[in-house]
């Protein structure tokens, strides 16, 4: 005894377990957008830590050259002095002062800076930006800072001061 299948009654998949697929697949989908969302955000908190480690380092070096850290009170006036060439005076022992000229402390990517600007030397004054195209800060003299001036940004969270990435050892 053969048993024969109509054409209607063959093997197919039903509206529910279709949906079910459906939705499995999409929780599968958010699961992986998470995944990937905090992949993403460690990553620029990575890259903007080390652009306030170079900017912080970079300032030190400045001081060293001119026995003061950048002028100015905003990321525009540290791109100008750190991304300009360096005239150092050297005094000689007649009294007379012969200037070298050094590179800049920093050759500025156009990524580093806000959308736009272009990445010449000497710069015209551009903001410095993080990972979340917003402008880095910078203060001189450092209140968090003691020693040298504070640089930070306002990491992935900008209303949040927990997240901060800086150049200071939060308390």
């Amino acid at each position: 005894m053969t048993v024969r299948m109509r054409r209607h009654e063959q093997a197919a998949f039903t509206l529910i377990e279709l949906m079910v697929v459906i939705v499995i697949i999409a929780i599968l989908v958010s699961i992986g957008v998470g995944v990937v969302n905090g992949i993403i955000t460690k990553a620029r908190i990575a890259k903007t830590e080390g652009l306030v480690k170079m900017l912080s380092s970079a300032c030190d070096d400045y001081r060293l050259d001119f026995d003061q850290y950048p002028p100015g009170q905003d990321s525009r006036a540290l791109h100008q002095a750190l991304g300009s060439p360096r005239r150092i005076a050297q005094i000689r022992m007649e009294g007379s002062n012969i200037y070298t000229t050094k590179g800049p402390l920093i050759e500025f990517r156009a990524g580093m800076l806000e959308k736009g600007a272009p990445s010449t030397t000497p710069p015209p004054a551009s903001a410095i930006i993080d990972a979340w195209d917003q402008e880095i800060h910078y203060a001189r003299p450092g209140i968090n800072n003691k020693k040298g001036v504070d640089i930070w940004s306002d990491g992935p969270k900008m209303n949040v001061k927990e997240d901060d990435i800086t150049n200071w050892l939060s308390p």
